[in-house]
């Protein structure tokens, strides 16, 4: 009997100390990342080299998605060169039905290194609903928010755009697949791609690092947009695109 119920209470603790395990690889997983380091080339900047006339600059946009979740992270950093460029200040995210916001945080950043924290619970925010005001921001400031989007069931096969309205100095993408059956697979095609950028696949994501990508400038009555962006489509199916 002592022997049982030395088997019993030992299974019960391998148990705990599963359900332990995986509680906090799944805290650890959704842990939000830190603020990204500034260099004094940052803050001092006051006109971008590759676009001179630019109202302002994505310094860098962040971009990771993990399907067995169903959530994605996003990272801007923008630069505020002009008058015009302060609007970027004024945010208004697209959240997809059945989804919500999680983990937002916002600041701006001087140019004398002084950080002014968002609060979200002012008249001039919404965050529940995807839009908010970035405090004091002025020409030379930097303005950064980060945001998790929480989903309740799959999202739609996802799309890496690399081109947006502004010049990008830096951006990162990441993809962990979904891993419901053995038999699904995932795979992707691109288009335009500036050189040197391509994503590499990995164990258990696939990424891609870019730099100095141009802003994408939309033509009146041009065919649309998307299929002139740098882009990657993912797509899920059998062994049939093994």
């Amino acid at each position: 009997m002592a022997g049982f119920a030395s088997i019993f209470f030992r299974a019960i603790a391998c148990a705990v100390a599963a359900l332990f395990l995986i509680f906090s690889s799944c805290c650890v997983a959704q842990k939000t990342p830190e603020w990204k380091p500034l260099t004094s080339a940052d803050l001092t900047m006051e006109a971008a080299a590759a676009d001179p006339r630019a109202p302002a600059i994505l310094l860098y946009y962040g971009e990771e998605r993990d399907d067995n979740r169903n959530s994605e992270f996003f990272y801007h950093r923008i630069k505020v060169l002009t008058e015009a460029g302060k609007r970027f200040g004024q945010v208004e995210l697209a959240v997809p039905p059945h989804c919500s916001l999680s983990d937002l945080q916002g600041r701006t950043v001087h140019q004398d290194g002084r950080v002014v924290e968002a609060a979200f619970n002012s008249h001039h925010s919404s965050p529940e609903q995807g839009r908010f005001t970035l405090p004091e921001v002025g020409v030379g400031s930097i303005v950064e928010y980060k945001y998790r989007v929480l989903c309740s069931g799959e999202l739609p096969d996802a799309v890496w755009f690399l081109q947006r309205e502004l010049y990008t100095a830096e951006e990162q993408f990441k993809l962990s697949p979904r891993k419901t059956s053995p038999n699904l697979q995932i795979s992707y095609v691109t288009s335009n791609l500036p050189a040197g950028a391509a994503p590499k696949e990995h164990e258990e994501h696939i990424e891609l690092n870019a730099r100095n990508i141009p802003a994408f400038a939309a033509e009146s009555y041009m065919p649309p947009p998307e299929n002139f962006k740098a882009e990657v489509r993912f797509f899920y199916g059998g062994r049939e695109i093994a």
